[in-house]
């Protein structure tokens, strides 16, 4: 990217313009300023280097896995820290107090764990045609 491109230029005016009125995450800006996630991530980041814009909090992005992204403000300034990562108990607590507020889902979530513990029972007449079900050894290597 050169930073003297027209289409440089342009670009980077408008993310400017689009960080004066709010702070926005890249996903964000990118729709408000017409450009794909991946460049509008680029020119941010050039334009974070450049100290023209700076983090100014993390928020959670919800839909998914729980993922932090930063929310860039304009103007110079100190970025915000970044929240520690959750461990993998703290992940699946999340995941489980989730469950259990969905009714529907948490029944979902029972009958499939039920549904590991059952063993499946041969038919009778196949076992008269074929016999006893073998079990599959495997080798351990």
């Amino acid at each position: 990217m050169t930073p003297t491109h027209p289409m440089t230029v342009r670009r980077t005016a408008a993310i400017t313009a689009a960080l004066r009125d709010q702070a926005l995450t890249i996903r964000d800006l990118a729709a408000r300023v017409f450009l794909e996630y991946e460049q509008t991530r680029r020119y941010v980041a050039h334009l974070h280097a450049d100290g023209t814009v700076h983090i100014a909090r993390w928020t959670v992005q919800t839909a998914g896995r729980e993922t932090r992204l930063a929310v860039y403000k304009l103007g110079a300034g100190r970025d915000a820290p970044r929240p520690a990562r959750l461990t993998g108990t703290q992940r699946q607590a999340n995941h489980i107090l989730r469950i259990r507020d969905d009714a529907d889902l948490y029944d979902r979530h029972k009958a499939r764990s039920r549904a590991r513990k059952l063993k499946p029972a041969r038919d009778p007449m196949v076992s008269a045609l074929f016999g006893a079900a073998r079990v599959q050894e495997v080798a351990h290597g």
